[in-house]
This record gives structure tokens, sequence and C-alpha cells, in this order.
């Protein structure tokens, strides 16, 4: 199953605090897009940002991740919340037919269903660090929100161990992540990204769809 193991990582120079607290943000944002339906609190908070400007970097400086800011943007304005809640259940939600779906044992597996070996994989890494998926009965561990959430762990961890001065915990949590990205996420995440592109009816969903996969190619680009 996949544990970290102790080959040091690829990347020869460390990210720095703000890299770190940029992708953190960025994937914590992203896991709460695919775990829940929009909220008109949530709704609300994106209105009053300049998504364009606010956005952690480096994803936004991509023309994917721009454009799908863009649409985000454009579809706050435009689209009713109670439209955005039904392209969710579409997208993630739909019994037996979800057309973006977000678990990667039916992504990955052959027979194409939940909670198979994936999901097992998944949760023994979350044990590893001392974690448990919230509602594990009903959303199981390899959620890809879920999965962005740990990443998200994992990125807090290093960047902690950062300001400390602590270059043992802070290489431990980047290989950490460098393992996982690779094994999980970074295996089907693009999948659901351009499912959700394809098949979103809102531009809110398109859009973030299109900066999901602009975040997953920085990831995998600076740390995997």
């Amino acid at each position: 199953m996949g544990m970290p193991s102790a080959r040091p990582a690829m990347h020869a120079e460390k990210p720095g605090a703000e890299v770190l607290d940029a992708f953190c943000a960025a994937s914590t944002m992203l896991a709460s897009v695919l775990l829940e339906p929009p909220s008109a609190e949530q709704v609300d908070r994106l209105s009053d940002l300049d998504l364009l400007t606010e956005w952690p970097q480096p994803a936004a400086a991509r023309p994917a991740g721009q454009s799908g800011l863009e649409e985000i943007t454009t579809s706050l304005r435009t689209d009713p919340l109670a439209e955005l809640i039904a392209d969710y259940r579409h997208l993630f939600d739909a019994p037996d037919h979800s057309r973006a779906n977000p678990y990667e044992s039916v992504r990955r597996s052959e027979e194409h269903l939940m909670l198979g070996a994936h999901t097992l994989a998944v949760r023994a890494w979350y044990e590893h660090r001392g974690l448990v998926a919230p509602a594990r009965t009903k959303v199981p561990d390899d959620h890809l929100g879920l999965e962005l959430a740990f990443v998200s762990t994992l990125l807090l961890d290093a960047l902690s161990a950062t300001e400390a001065d602590d270059e043992p915990g802070r290489d431990g949590a980047l290989e950490a992540l460098r393992r996982f990205l690779g094994e999980h996420p970074l295996a089907f995440g693009s999948a659901v990204a351009q499912d959700m592109k394809a098949h979103a009816h809102t531009g809110y969903f398109r859009g973030w769809g299109r900066v999901l996969e602009a975040t997953l190619d920085d990831l995998g680009a600076r740390f995997a």
C-alpha cells in the first residue's frame, strides 16, 4: 500500500513558504468544490473576490487556469444557485451515472466499482499520518476531494516544518507528498477535470474543471 519511503524528494530546489502556502490554499479550495454542492455562503464569498488576482499562483498564470477563473466569475454573476447545485449533482452525485465520477476506484479498477483496492491504499496513507476521512461510510477515502484535502495537509506539514527550520520534517512531508501525488490524485484527477469540462451545464463547474486541471499540472511539475 502507499507508504512513504525514505528516498529523498526528486526536486533539488526546496519550495519556500510562499509556494507551499499557495498550493495549500488552492488544494483546500478545490477539495471544497468537489466535496460539497455550492452553498449561498460560498457563492457570496467567491462573488466578493477578484478571482483572477486573488487565486493562489501559479495555476492562475496558466491559460487554462485563467480561462477557468474567468468562466467561474461570469457564472457567479449569471447562474442561479439552484442551477449550480443541480450541476454539482449531475457531475458528482447522480446515482450510478455521475458524469465526472470523483472516485479513484471507479476510475482505475477493472471492475469500475467503489470501495476497491485504491480506496484501501488511500486509507492507509491517511492512517499513516494519523488521519481518518470524515464521513467514511458516506464518502469513501478515495474521493478526489478528500485526496486533495490530504494533499493540503501534507503541504501544511511541509510549511509548518519550513517555518520552524525543521529540515527533516519538511523533507519527510515533501517526500510523502511526492509519493502520494504520483500514486493517487495525479493518476486519475485529470480525467475528472476533463469530464467536468465536457459535461458541466454551468460555466461555474466548467471553470473549476479548468482550474483543477491547471492545479494538478502544477502540483505534478513542482512536487512529483
